[in-house]
This record gives C-alpha cells, sequence and structure tokens, in this order.
C-alpha cells in the first residue's frame, strides 16, 4: 500500500490513513476496532520472518519528510499503541525493535526522536504519564538481564560528538560530554548563595540543589536546612565559600544531620562538607 508521489518543485506526497472502526453507542461495552500491522511467519529453520515497516514519505527537497504516526484509539481510557519484534521460535532470538530518525539530504539535518509520555487531562487530580525505559528480563536459569544503553550521536571530521543530556522538567539535572576516549560529567548545581540571616534558625534557606557553594555568610552561624524530604543514597554537597564566617548546617524539623536530633553542624569558613540520606526522610550521616 504505497501513496502516491510527487515531483513538483512544491508540493505533498499523499497520505495513507489506515483507520480502525469506532465503537458507537451511549452503552458501557463499546469499543474501538484493533489495527494489527504484522509482517508473515515462517515455520521453516532456514527462512527468515517478513519485516514490517512503518515509514513516512521522503522529501528531496528542502523541506522535512513526512511524520510517521501510531496512535492507539481515544476512549475513557486511551488504547493501547504497540510496537514489537517479532517472537523467536525453536530457540532463535526475538527480533528488534528499531525506530529511526529521517535521513536529512545536503546540508539538512537528521530527523530526531521524541519519545513523550502523554499529559494529563485539565482536571485536578491527573498526573502526566510515566516514562519508563527497561531492559528486557531473562526467563532463563541463570541468564543475565538486557542492559539500558543510551548512546549519543559520534561526530564527524572535526565535529564533537553528541551529549547525553537528562533534564527533569527545564532543569538540566546532568550532562555526560565525551570526546571518544574521556567523559566529563556535569551537574546541576546551586552557587553564588547567601545563607540565611542570623540568628541561626532550623527551617531557613532550605537546599534545593545536590551542589551548594555559599558565597555570602554574613554573620557568623548563619542558617542552611537540609531537605526534609529525601531517599536513602541522597547526597547534599555544601561548600562554605565565605572567607571568614562559619555556616550553621540544620536537619529539618525532627531529622538528625549527623549531631543528634534537631541539632546544626557548624561549617567553617572555607570547608566543603558531604551529607548522605541514611534512613529515608529522618537521617543524615556526614562523610565530609
Amino acid at each position: 500500500m504505497t501513496a502516491g508521489d510527487v515531483s513538483a518543485t512544491i508540493g505533498t506526497g499523499g497520505d495513507i490513513d489506515i483507520l480502525a472502526g469506532d465503537g458507537i453507542g451511549t452503552g458501557s461495552g463499546q469499543r474501538g476496532g484493533d489495527i494489527d500491522i504484522r509482517a508473515g511467519a515462517v515455520s521453516g529453520s532456514g527462512t527468515a520472518p517478513g519485516n514490517a515497516t512503518l515509514e513516512a514519505g521522503s522529501s528531496t527537497a528542502s523541506t522535512e519528510g513526512g511524520q510517521a504516526l501510531l496512535l492507539g484509539g481515544q476512549g475513557v481510557g486511551g488504547g493501547l499503541a504497540t510496537v514489537q519484534g517479532g517472537p523467536g521460535t525453536a530457540g532463535g532470538a526475538g527480533g528488534i525493535v528499531e525506530i529511526l530518525g529521517g535521513i536529512g539530504q545536503g546540508t539538512g539535518g537528521g530527523g530526531g526522536i521524541q519519545l513523550t509520555a502523554g499529559a494529563s487531562g485539565a482536571g485536578v487530580t491527573g498526573n502526566g504519564g510515566a516514562l519508563t525505559l527497561t531492559g528486557g528480563a531473562s526467563l532463563a536459569t541463570d541468564g543475565a538481564g538486557g542492559d539500558l544503553t543510551l548512546t549519543s550521536g559520534a561526530g564527524n571530521g572535526t565535529g564533537a560528538d553528541g551529549d547525553v543530556i537528562i533534564f527533569t522538567d527545564v532543569v538540566e539535572a546532568m550532562r555526560f560530554a565525551g570526546d571518544g576516549t574521556d567523559v566529563i560529567i556535569s551537574n546541576e548545581a546551586n552557587v553564588g548563595l547567601t545563607a540565611a540571616g542570623s540568628p541561626s534558625t532550623q527551617g531557613s534557606g532550605v537546599i534545593t540543589s545536590s551542589y551548594n557553594v555559599y558565597s555570602t555568610v554574613a554573620n557568623v552561624a548563619d542558617a542552611i536546612t537540609l531537605p526534609a524530604t529525601f531517599i536513602v543514597g541522597t547526597q547534599i554537597w555544601i561548600k562554605n565559600d565565605d572567607a571568614t564566617e562559619s555556616l550553621d548546617v540544620w536537619p529539618a524539623s525532627g531529622d538528625d544531620a549527623g549531631a543528634g536530633t534537631d541539632t546544626a553542624i557548624a561549617l567553617a569558613a572555607g570547608s566543603t562538607a558531604l551529607f548522605l540520606g541514611t534512613v529515608v526522610d529522618t537521617t543524615w550521616t556526614q562523610l565530609i
């Protein structure tokens, strides 16, 4: 099934729509129809199964290639859209699922790949959908689970290799930058901070980042406070970059930062401290 090409200077290739039937009615049992696109299987040992391809139209001019959309049906609970490699038989491996961005022509860039979980509805309690990438589990007696690999694109000539970047919402949380031999890891950090004013008060200046540099501590024992919500393994780095004044590091109310419940730890001018969460939402251990 092939849509028509266009060879004019300005034009659009033909579309193909494959639509399942809608479930229409007012009762509770209606269901939209399914669409299955499946390549043919084989039963012989020396032949290969067919491939299933969902491919948008290409463009040879200075315009974008078409979009390839695979959408589940609309409903009270949206329909499932599944892309699955073919199952292996008689000891054969399962088929690979390959999702490729379009190849650029001439000076055009390659097409990106975007995986985005669904946004919630406009109601009060809806949450955005989760996006999970999971390596395959092994069902063999001593089989290893599949790896999860994120790989940036390789540069060509004098071009730099791409970075691997992790965001939380719009904040860049971590970046892995490499040159083919070495990797530099960058983390989000709060620098140039000012400690909360005196007198030292628990709950003042709550820390919101794993890496924190306090450039200004105007008075001895100005205060900051560790987060109240954290998991085991959470790390909080604090540098008191002030030249003269000590900084008080408080736990949240009812917590222990290492000096006892609801007790501050003094961090001298020029010193660095590392706190590790060791009991969820309750206890920190000072490693440095």
